[in-house]
């Protein structure tokens, strides 16, 4: 969309927008307001995750420095809430979301070593096939996305449970291993 005239007014506006909802809509402890992990995915997918990743093939900036933070405790909450299956539990409106992909394009662009790890902890499961066939690019990135994927170091994150208390949200696990209870 870019080549378009008129563009640059609309994705600056579209800038501001994502940027004032990462401002209002989340609690301190990057928790946002509402209680369903589907809208929660949803939102985390359609309205951060890819226009994110739209800014990030054209070279871009989306979030603005001081909103980092939330989107940093947002993705910790998204990966603690993560069963070792991969998925999201379905807690009030809800469905159950596969997790990967937007955990995978969450460390790409928050350069995220940890939830690096995590995502690989996942992937080691997400294949469909038992003798590990499909698993090129099973995290679903866009292919803007797999040099710095491929260029990001990995670490465990550095803790296992976690508390968000001001979002009313506690995450118990006993490590980040695919077989963790």
């Amino acid at each position: 969309l870019p080549e378009f005239d008129g563009f640059e007014p609309m994705r600056d506006r579209g800038r501001q927008v994502i940027n004032d909802h990462l401002e209002g809509d989340f609690f301190p402890d990057g928790t946002y307001r509402e209680h369903s992990t589907s809208y929660q995915s949803s939102t985390l997918a359609i309205d951060l995750l890819f226009p994110w990743t739209v800014a990030h093939a054209n070279r871009a900036s989306l979030v603005e420095e001081p909103n980092l933070p939330v989107v940093h405790s947002w993705l910790g909450w998204y990966a603690s809430m993560t069963q070792p299956n991969g998925e999201l539990p379905p807690i009030g409106d809800a469905f159950g979301a596969k997790s990967i992909g937007r955990l995978g394009r969450g460390a790409v662009l928050t350069a995220s070593p940890g939830l690096k790890g995590f995502v690989e902890s996942l992937a080691a499961c997400a294949t469909t096939e038992p003798d590990g066939s499909n698993r090129d690019n099973a995290l679903g990135l866009a292919d803007s996305l797999l040099p710095d994927w491929e260029a990001l170091c990995t670490e465990q994150p550095a803790y296992t449970s976690a508390v968000f208390a001001d979002g009313g949200w506690v995450a118990l696990r006993d490590s980040w291993d695919p077989d963790a209870t």
